[in-house]
């Protein structure tokens, strides 16, 4: 796996533990807390990058009316890699 692809699965992971900790929606916020509590601090940017292309994977969704992160299709992480070579 690249840098980058462990960098998007690592959001990926703080976007689930998130979510099952029940909530149903998330901001880019509450990631950067996940990973601060984990005393692996990262940048807001970095955070909506790697969002964005969770997004486009079709892993996640972006509500535009509440500026809010669901998760999208229920889907394997790395099936979705496999399926993208």
């Amino acid at each position: 796996m690249t840098n980058q692809l462990f960098l998007t699965k690592k959001v990926y992971d703080a976007f689930n533990e998130t979510i099952n900790n029940g909530r149903k929606s998330v901001l880019p916020g509450d990631i950067v807390q996940n990973f601060r509590e984990k005393n692996e601090p990262v940048g807001i940017w970095l955070v909506m990058r790697e969002l964005t292309r969770l997004e486009e994977f079709d892993l996640v969704q972006f509500d535009q009316e509440t500026a809010t992160w669901t998760l999208g299709q229920e889907k394997d992480f790395f099936e979705v890699i496999r399926n993208l070579k």
